[in-house]
C-alpha cells in the first residue's frame, strides 16, 4: 500500500469546493477532495441534483 499525503482535504466536490480546490492547486498545495455521492451519472442530463 502507498501512503499518499496531501495538505488539504475537501469534504464535498460540489461547485465551491472545486472552485477552493482549483485556488489551492494553483497556490501549490496537495489537495483531496472527498465525496459520498454516488457519481458524475446521477449528475449527468441536468436533472434535479442528486437525483
Amino acid at each position: 500500500m502507498v501512503e499518499k499525503r496531501y495538505d488539504v482535504a475537501i469534504v464535498g466536490s460540489g461547485f465551491a469546493g472545486a472552485l477552493i480546490a482549483d485556488s489551492l492547486v494553483s497556490s501549490g498545495l496537495k489537495v483531496v477532495i472527498l465525496e459520498a455521492g454516488s457519481g458524475w451519472k446521477s449528475h449527468y442530463g441536468h436533472h434535479r441534483y442528486g437525483k
